[in-house]
């Protein structure tokens, strides 16, 4: 069972439950345990994808963004890796670059210039927590919509398959 801190907290008042389940906590990654295995991870994704690596990997400043940029969590590091690899495959080209993190940035966190953690200067002080948790939110909110745009359309519960609307 996954679960938030407050899951957490209500896991913990219930002594038969906590009985039942196993512990086990995963911490954000922190450039000074994980930084190495991220490198390793992001570059195996851009071999797979038959990028090459313009030496951003090589630069322990673009893991630290790139950590802060993820919250520490490993797999929305790789969305945004993902992400920056179809940047460079739109933008035609065979090597990753820093542009390619921008934009792929700009495009998930609907952010200005000065909030994009791959070109600002202060990057540190930007509070990537609130920024995730938005477009998580916002995330949640367009899948709703779609879902009831299609249950407004007659598609999803219910619905009869195409062919018994036809008469022969």
């Amino acid at each position: 069972m996954t679960v938030t801190p407050d899951g957490k907290a209500m896991i913990n008042h219930d002594a038969t439950l906590t009985r039942r389940l196993r512990r086990l906590e995963i911490k954000p990654l922190t450039y000074e345990s994980d930084g190495v295995l991220v490198g390793h991870s992001v570059s195996q994704l851009f071999v797979d994808a038959g990028i090459k690596d313009s030496g951003l990997l090589k630069e322990n400043e673009f893991i630290r963004i790139f950590l802060h940029t993820a919250v520490g969590r490993f797999g929305v590091l790789m969305e945004m890796a993902i992400e920056a690899i179809a940047e460079c495959v739109d933008n035609v080209n065979d090597t990753i670059e820093i542009s390619d993190f921008v934009d792929a940035y700009n495009l998930r966190m609907d952010c200005d210039e000065e909030l994009n953690l791959f070109v600002a200067e202060n990057w540190k002080s930007i509070d990537t927590g609130t920024a995730l948790q938005r477009y998580i939110e916002e995330k949640r909110k367009r899948r709703r919509r779609a879902k009831n745009a299609k249950l407004k359309l007659g598609f999803g519960q219910n619905s009869r398959p195409l062919g018994q609307f036809f008469v022969p």
